[in-house]
């Protein structure tokens, strides 16, 4: 209408000089209605922004207005619950859960038929879950007094000369750390039980061999953050041959491969959003393979430092292959044990995070990623477990039936919590978004990426092709 009236306008004035008054009343009533037509266009402009405004304000997530206040009631209530947090149904379903040993929502979804997940009113904090992730026969090894007696009962002599030397995991980055030389006093330390795999029988063997008598001068928990850096520079440089080294005491290779496609995911795209996840990922898989392995000599170290302490001691010391000094073994073990313990407690919470979102699509990756690291660490961990009770058996410190029963109690303490963080994804995801079993469709590429989706397919195919 605004033209219309412009157009008038320049009309009437090609007639002034014919027809001034009649064209000047013209433009004047046109222009008057152009104006009316235009305030009214404002004016409903306006309306519809406004009311833009208030549809988005609804929108947003929950919360106050700015300078309102809770009734005291609600205050209480609001204390109350976190305390005892909400339970997993409730923060699922997006409801306002209660306190009590089942909350009353919980109560009505009893008598009803169908249980989803049969998760109940379960209100566990997932970072808790690292009391039984950690077993406790890992807890008693690993304890700062267990070192500290450790050190004061098989340590006489403590010599000040500095060595250093450079340990193995198994990767090709070596751990370079200064240790000292010590004289024991006992037998104890002068051998150590290795557990290698026979290529003949496919089981792990119990060896004995000689340990050269060396250890760290001082262990303090801040020296953590030394060995933390060796941690991430492995991340970032060196994990490739993780995969192969990690299960290769597996005849299957499927766990292998599985652990191949997360780590050619966190190097192929360094930006990614989930760069950060998967790295914490792989520091705690990495720092659980070192603790449940034995830091053996580089070839090198072991050549020079062996021919120097037989030479030292006036007798010749064997040159067995993957030596390693058992002291200094189990002091970095402790110092591993902090990183493990940090690193776990972070991932669980993560997940508890992932979990509480309501942004479904965009978190069912994170989920996944960090159910499957937590499933190839804890299973380490068992392993590690009964490799531990079957040496103390082997050294007569507790019975057999005893051991075992101790291990398979830990195994299936573990077994358990993993089973219940799987209840906690499919409860989460499974009715709203399953990208293994839906990756043909397009929409799933858009909803978790094109990278992401890539990786689902692989997984998805793996699976398959271990199933058939």
């Amino acid at each position: 209408m605004e033209d219309d009236g412009q157009f008038s306008l320049d009309q009437s004035s090609r007639f002034l000089d014919a027809e001034s008054n009649q064209a000047l009343s013209s433009a004047s009533h046109q222009s008057t209605r152009s104006a009316s037509v235009t305030s009214a266009k404002a004016s409903a402009s306006s309306n519809s922004q406004a009311r833009r405004r208030r549809r988005e304000d609804s929108l947003k997530a929950g919360g106050r207005k700015r300078g309102s206040h809770l009734a005291d009631n609600t205050k209480a209530s609001a204390r109350e619950m976190r305390d005892v947090v909400s339970c997993w149904r409730c923060v699922f379903q997006r409801d306002k859960c209660g306190p009590g040993q089942i909350c009353h929502r919980c109560l009505k979804r009893i008598n009803r038929a169908r249980v989803n997940g049969g998760l109940g009113c379960d209100r566990t904090r997932l970072m808790d879950l690292q009391l039984q992730f950690l077993p406790g026969v890992m807890g008693m090894i690993h304890e700062r007094q267990a070192l500290r007696s450790f050190c004061q009962t098989q340590i006489g002599h403590l010599y000040e000369t500095p060595i250093t030397i450079k340990l193995s995991i198994g990767l090709t980055h070596p751990i370079v750390c200064t240790v000292h030389e010590f004289t024991p006093t006992t037998p104890e330390l002068a051998k150590q039980a290795q557990y290698i795999k026979n290529p003949n029988t496919g089981h792990s063997e119990r060896i004995v061999k000689r340990s050269p008598p060396l250890a760290l001068y001082h262990v303090q928990d801040a020296d953590a953050r030394i060995y933390e850096r060796y941690i991430d520079d492995v991340v970032r440089r060196h994990l490739s041959d993780l995969p192969r080294k990690f299960y290769q005491e597996e005849d299957d290779d499927f766990a292998k491969r599985l652990l191949k496609l997360m780590v050619d995911l966190f190097y192929e795209d360094p930006d990614s959003k989930h760069q950060p996840l998967l790295g914490q990922i792989m520091r705690l898989i990495l720092v659980t393979y070192m603790m449940g392995r034995t830091l053996t000599f580089t070839p090198e170290t072991q050549e020079s430092l062996l021919h120097w302490l037989s030479h030292r001691h006036h007798f010749p010391l064997p040159h067995d292959p993957y030596t390693s000094p058992r002291m200094a073994n189990r002091q970095l073990k402790y110092l591993f044990s902090l990183l493990h313990r940090e690193l776990l407690t972070n991932l669980l919470n993560k997940l508890q995070q992932i979990l509480h979102s309501s942004n479904v699509r965009g978190n069912w990756v994170p989920a996944f990623l960090c159910l499957m690291g937590l499933a190839m660490a804890q299973e380490d961990m068992q392993r590690t477990v009964y490799i531990i009770m079957d040496d103390r058996w082997q050294r007569r410190e507790i019975v057999g039936a005893h051991a075992a029963n101790e291990a398979d109690g830990a195994a299936g303490a573990i077994d358990e919590k993993f089973h219940f963080l799987c209840s906690l994804f499919y409860s989460k995801f499974n009715k709203s978004l399953n990208p293994l079993k839906d990756n043909g469709y397009e929409h799933m590429t858009k909803w978790i990426g094109d990278r992401e989706m890539r990786f689902v397919r692989d997984v998805s195919d793996l699976v398959d092709e271990k199933s058939t």
